[in-house]
């Protein structure tokens, strides 16, 4: 059976606070991918992935204020970073 590889989401509800908040989840992110997976995590990739986290969360909370998702996946060796926003229906 396929094993699904190491993946969080998070949502977020675009405050200043949240570019902080969603680094932290990053950090915490990478930090079980070395520990529960054994994957191995450079130092550079944990500090280019905070910096890639921070951008795209700025700008999410920038050019589309109100909530948003954040999601992280290991694949292929390779972290995966996207922003997804979400809308309220009314």
């Amino acid at each position: 059976m396929p094993v699904e590889p190491p993946a969080a989401a998070v949502e977020f509800d675009g405050d200043v606070g949240c570019i902080a908040a969603a680094r932290h989840h990053a950090a915490r992110f990478l930090d079980r991918v070395r520990t529960e997976h054994g994957i191995e995590v450079s130092d550079r990739a944990l500090d280019l992935t905070q910096l890639v986290v921070s951008e795209v969360v700025t700008n999410a909370c920038k050019y589309a204020p109100g909530p948003f998702g954040l999601d992280l996946r290991i694949t292929g060796g390779l972290i995966e970073i996207s922003v997804r926003y979400i809308r309220s229906v009314s």
